[in-house]
């Protein structure tokens, strides 16, 4: 991936730190399946699963990194993608969770 005349590595590892380059480059970077790992002017990382609804696109943030790993975020987005299959929304799901807790 290009930006900005600079080659960003695709996320292929949980050493994420050392894949992205300094000075940090604001963003998303797609981890393929819907998975993006979110970069702020901050420099904080997020993990978030996109995908749409009726033609809307939704994101549901899936947590911090380095909390989150790589391997916990595709473990995640892969759960947001079974309930995608079963015509669920991943957002929906997670608020009906917790509304019975």
């Amino acid at each position: 991936m290009v930006y900005g005349g600079e080659r960003v590595p695709i996320l292929k590892s949980s050493k994420i730190h050392r894949n992205l380059q300094i000075p940090v480059i604001i963003g998303s970077y797609p981890d393929g399946e819907g998975l993006y790992l979110q970069i702020t002017k901050t420099g904080a990382k997020s993990w978030f699963y996109r995908y749409e609804v009726g033609g809307k696109g939704r994101k549901k943030g899936l947590g911090a990194y380095p909390t989150i790993t790589l391997e916990k975020a595709r473990t995640a987005a892969h759960e947001c993608r079974l309930l995608r299959q079963q015509g669920l929304d991943p957002i929906d799901y997670a608020k009906q969770l917790e509304e019975k807790r």
